[in-house]
């Protein structure tokens, strides 16, 4: 019936609600399996990489740790998938590496030191300072050469660094000198022989005779593809 033109909804009729929103974490069982488009892998993978740096988030200690933390799975689970089997996996042409993409096989945890004078207003070093200090990175690399370039620092303290992909020498920098000099540039060519995971190690292998010290200091290092 209606009044005036309005109809009157008697108060036992059925009312209609939304229906509730699914909830689901990151890591349940997939429920479709899709591929990603092979054009585009990469470019995901590096907004992963960013949102994977401890300087894209604002918050405490335990925030950041905990946000870093699952990032690295989204990382991991894009890389292999959990669909009966692994997912292609994504070679980037190019890879910038920072302090985050650093695990310490010997010495003591990396740092960051601010200097407005320096590339990007800052440097990555390693407090400990001693012989045989080393740093490991895995990174996914497709078979072919690559430059692998890095911006460092000579200064009194600094020492012999040299790098290796996979165990074998690539290149090695003497970063000695009787005053501070900023924003070198090292380039060195490295074949792939294989795609795959990669390991690239920085250890300091010795120092200068006049060195007051085994000091790696770099601003940034990356590798690139070229051939």
């Amino acid at each position: 019936m209606a009044i005036e033109g309005k109809k009157i909804i008697r108060p036992y009729a059925p009312i209609i609600e939304p229906l509730p929103i699914p909830t689901s974490a990151w890591n349940n069982a997939p429920q479709w399996c899709l591929s990603v488009n092979e054009h585009w892998g990469a470019y995901i993978l590096a907004v992963l990489e960013i949102l994977g740096q401890r300087d894209t988030w604002i918050g405490d200690t335990a925030e950041i740790d905990a946000v870093l933390n699952e990032v690295d799975q989204l990382i991991d689970a894009f890389i292999h998938g959990e669909c009966g089997g692994e997912m292609a996996q994504v070679y980037p042409d190019a890879i910038f590496l920072t302090l985050d993409c650093f695990h310490v096989n010997q010495g003591l945890s990396p740092e960051i030191a601010i200097d407005t004078a320096a590339v990007d207003n800052n440097w990555m070093w390693q407090p400990s300072q001693a012989l045989d200090d080393e740093l490991v990175a895995q990174i996914p690399l497709a078979a072919g050469d690559y430059i692998l370039s890095g911006v460092y620092q000579k200064r009194p303290s600094g020492g012999i660094v040299s790098f290796y992909l996979d165990d074998v020498l690539v290149g090695a920098i003497d970063q000695y000198n009787s005053s501070v000099l900023r924003n070198l540039i090292m380039t060195n060519i490295m074949n792939v022989t294989s795609t795959g995971q990669h390991e690239l190690k920085i250890k300091v292998t010795g120092k200068n005779a006049s060195s007051s010290g085994y000091y790696s200091r770099w601003s940034r290092i990356t590798i690139s593809r070229y051939a």
